[in-house]
């Protein structure tokens, strides 16, 4: 168990720039995706149920840190079904979760139990490891994702819970057109000497 938690600063420095940006940017193209969603199919969005939309905007997290950390060296991505996870080195172990008042819910398996207590790193037990939950904040009334946060489980209890920088999207959907589709627009040049043009 650690003798001693880590601040959200030293977390952030550990962290790096790249893995922090990831994080802001999938909620952000996350937030993105939700509205093109809601624009494009609203009755279906309407009749969408919490924990469904809550898996959709996972799986759009998800996907968007894959594209962001792939390359990255430093970076682990554990992509095993149900479970998401990110590790930094040897040191850090992050889930994607949705927060709501600071805290993620989630059913209590001895998995997730297992990962909300900070402890020992499995793979090296004389080594400590730093789990955290990445992912956005939930407004449950306007069921609306506001901003990328990050946080410190222990158990039952949140150490620390940051919100981080938000970004711009780094998708852009199409967006449908209010007026409908428009039709390509061809142009026609005419050479009135055609048949006599040399090649230039």
């Amino acid at each position: 168990m650690l003798s001693e938690f880590p601040s959200f600063d030293e977390v952030r420095a550990g962290l790096g720039d790249k893995v922090i940006g990831a994080v802001s940017l999938s909620v952000a193209d996350a937030k993105e995706r939700l509205a093109v969603y809601r624009q494009t199919l609203p009755d279906h969005a309407a009749e969408h149920s919490q924990r469904g939309l809550a898996n959709m905007i996972n799986d759009w997290l998800w996907a968007s840190i894959r594209r962001s950390l792939d390359p990255v060296a430093s970076v682990a991505l554990n992509d095993r079904e149900p479970t998401h996870e990110i590790g930094v080195g040897l040191e850090y172990r992050l889930r994607v979760k949705r927060h709501r008042d600071g805290r993620v819910r989630s059913y209590p398996t001895q998995t997730f139990l297992d990962f909300q207590l900070q402890g020992q790193q499995l793979a090296f037990p004389s080594m400590s490891e730093v789990r955290l939950n990445v992912g956005y904040r939930w407004d449950e009334e306007t069921r609306s994702i506001s901003a990328p946060v990050i946080s410190l489980p222990h158990g039952a209890d949140v150490i620390w819970h940051e919100t981080l920088e938000s970004v711009a999207p780094n998708i852009k959907p199409l967006r449908p057109d209010a007026d409908g589709p428009q039709l390509p627009v061809i142009e026609v040049v005419e050479d009135d000497d055609a048949e006599g043009t040399e090649d230039r």
